[in-house]
């Protein structure tokens, strides 16, 4: 059965995550999905690398050469998205807001209603 790469992904993140914590629950912990789930992932991978990636001892899983030598040439691609998700984004809000208000709610709600506009989009032109 083919899987897409974003299960692919996931599976290998599941790896790095078990490694990581040291055991399956622990990484299911961590991803806040059951330990059967995190089992069934890391079984999936392991047909399709086609060799274990761990091995099992006292109740812990121990990566084998396998398990780091998939992480190490996935670790380029988990940096890139640690730094894509890290990164300040500038806010996509440009251009004006023209706001038309009830002179009641001008000295009560208007103020506070702009700071905060201004606050999140300061590249957007706003008038009153």
């Amino acid at each position: 059965m083919e899987t897409n790469r974003y299960e692919d992904i996931r599976k290998v993140l599941i790896a790095r995550t078990i490694v990581e914590n040291g055991s399956i629950q622990k990484a299911a912990r961590v991803l806040k999905v059951t330990p059967s789930a995190v089992s069934q992932s890391l079984s999936a991978l392991e047909r399709k690398i086609g060799s274990p990636l761990f091995v099992r001892e006292k109740g812990r899983l121990r990566p084998t050469s396998e398990c780091h030598g998939l992480l190490e040439r996935a670790e380029p691609a988990f940096a890139a998205l640690d730094s894509l998700f890290a990164e300040k984004k500038e806010p996509l809000c440009i251009g004006s807001l023209d706001l038309g208000v009830y002179e009641s709610l001008a000295y009560c709600v208007l103020p506070t209603m702009v700071e905060e506009l201004r606050a999140a989009h300061p590249a957007a032109k706003l008038n009153v």
